[in-house]
């Protein structure tokens, strides 16, 4: 494997990976839309900036699901789609962005504040949990899926 090889797979692995940002960047960000940034508060909290101009907290969904955050769009509509409109270059269109959460991440709640989705995540302060031995253990249903959807917060 080349050294560029190597840079786009670390690359690729690190920038879409939340709580494993202790370990080096070998290269430069991959473009992306929307743009985001990842941001560490402090040594618990970390966050997660979308830069989604033109964007409602309708429009977006953020979840997880088995350990990966979700947050995507199917664009919505557009506003003022009529013949008023001479030029539109503001992009609505949509868009999916994954995030690979480490093991002792949680994920505190999301936020839509001028036209920026915010995204907060802690270390996990759960002790381990003893788990009690029983004789059985009731059905379990295969229908569901493990996901659970966050709901955004907008701003003043």
């Amino acid at each position: 494997m080349k050294m560029n090889e190597l840079d786009t797979l670390f690359d690729t692995l690190f920038r879409r990976s939340v709580g494993m940002d202790r370990l080096p960047q070998f290269s430069q960000p991959m473009k992306s839309f929307p743009p985001y940034n990842i941001v560490r508060v402090d040594d618990e909290i970390t966050e997660i900036h979308v830069a989604a101009a033109g964007y409602s907290a309708d429009d977006i969904k953020v979840f997880e699901r088995n350990g990966v955050l979700h947050i995507e769009s199917d664009g919505g509509a557009a506003e003022g789609e009529s013949d008023s409109m001479i030029y539109r270059g503001i992009a609505k269109r949509s868009f999916k962005l994954t995030f690979a959460l480490n093991h002792d991440v949680e994920i505190d709640g999301a936020a839509c504040d001028n036209g920026m989705i915010i995204v907060r995540m802690s270390k996990s302060t759960k002790a381990d949990n003893l788990i009690e031995i029983q004789s059985s253990l009731p059905a379990l249903s295969h229908d569901k899926q493990d996901s659970k959807v966050l709901e955004m917060k907008t701003g003043s």
